[in-house]
């Protein structure tokens, strides 16, 4: 009579198991360190394309700000010409939409981020955070 035992194994992170690193130093000396070696590499390599990405988005997010600066400071400046012209209506209206417009994307964007920051803190804690 055979019977056949079978066995199951699971581990999770960006190594194999120490016991199967250790298998593989076992069949080619050197080989475990190499696999370290190049998980580290990984690593570093992700890290930094993720330092680059953060340090394009600072800068898309300042560039945003200062076009928005010159946005609304011209939409100010020609209301205030159009409005010493006579046009008073024209001019209020040309200098109030930029400034509308950039205090309702400051609002948005302050509302979209604390909604990010209330998902992440669910996707961490497990549950809705408790006021």
């Amino acid at each position: 009579m055979l019977l056949y035992q079978a066995r199951s194994m699971s581990f999770s992170g960006p190594l194999p198991h120490p016991d199967v690193l250790a298998s593989y130093d076992q069949v080619i000396p050197g080989l475990a360190d190499r696999i370290v070696s190049e998980a580290h590499g990984q690593t570093s390599h992700r890290q930094a394309l993720e330092a680059k990405a953060l340090d394009g988005e600072l800068w898309r997010s300042k560039a945003g700000v200062i076009s928005a600066l010159a946005v609304a400071i011209g939409g100010m400046a020609g209301g205030f010409a159009l409005i010493l012209m006579g046009k008073d209506v024209a001019g209020g209206l040309f200098a109030g939409v930029p400034i509308a417009s950039i205090v309702g994307n400051f609002i948005y964007g302050t509302v979209s981020r604390r909604r990010e920051r209330e998902k992440k803190m669910e996707m961490v804690t497990g549950g809705p955070k408790e006021e």
